[in-house]
């Protein structure tokens, strides 16, 4: 979000200082000339930005899935029990990669209100405040009904958001640095006189 945000505010920003160059065409060249310059250097000081953005949106585009991994696995490492919680809510999943322990960095909290552990017959670990008790073997954690875990629906999320931010974000990108080139080869078109009538009044 933040960096469609930004590529669309520098866009916005670069073209608002096109337009404005060209609506200064028409007035008198005394007011215009040190306008015109203030300006133009605005809105081509833009074009490194656009080229960051174009950096960021092409790192975006060649994330591949163990990157994506990685850095799924540190937002849930870093993450509560109230946002792991949440996770689970919202994919209806149990457990980042396994029904772990709670104390486990990529641990997660009872899975009690998923599918799974509701319908179960039998309450199970995973489904319960259980999951911090050192003494719980891996035969019962194994045990676990939910088998519906959060990374493979976390990741599938992530990649398509991903490629739709590195995606706009390149095409926004190429169309700010058009719009730059496009009003500069305007400007000049329109107003082949301006350098002398600058020279007649400095």
């Amino acid at each position: 979000t933040a960096l469609l945000s930004i590529n669309v505010a520098f866009l916005l920003a670069g073209i608002a200082l096109k337009v404005a160059i060209q609506l200064t065409i028409n007035t008198p060249v005394v007011s215009k000339i040190n306008l015109l310059d203030s300006l133009d250097a605005c809105s081509n000081a833009l074009i490194p930005i656009s080229i960051v953005g174009f950096a960021v949106s092409c790192s975006c585009l060649a994330a591949d899935s163990n990157q994506i991994k990685t850095i799924i696995e540190a937002g849930w490492n870093r993450a509560g029990d109230a946002k792991r919680a949440e996770a689970q809510t919202k994919y209806k999943c149990c457990g980042l990669y396994h029904s772990g322990y709670v104390s486990d960095p990529l641990g997660h909290p009872p899975c009690s209100e998923q599918d799974c552990c509701t319908q179960a017959k039998v309450q199970h670990l995973c489904c319960i405040n259980e999951l911090n008790k050192s003494t719980i073997s891996s035969e019962e954690i194994q045990s676990c009904p939910c088998t519906d875990f959060c990374m493979e629906k976390i990741s599938d999320k992530f990649t398509v958001i991903v490629c739709s931010l590195g995606t706009s974000g390149l095409l926004l990108s190429f169309a700010e640095v058009a719009a730059i080139v496009l009003s500069i080869a305007m400007r000049d078109l329109m107003n082949l006189n301006f350098d002398r009538a600058r020279a007649l009044y400095r």
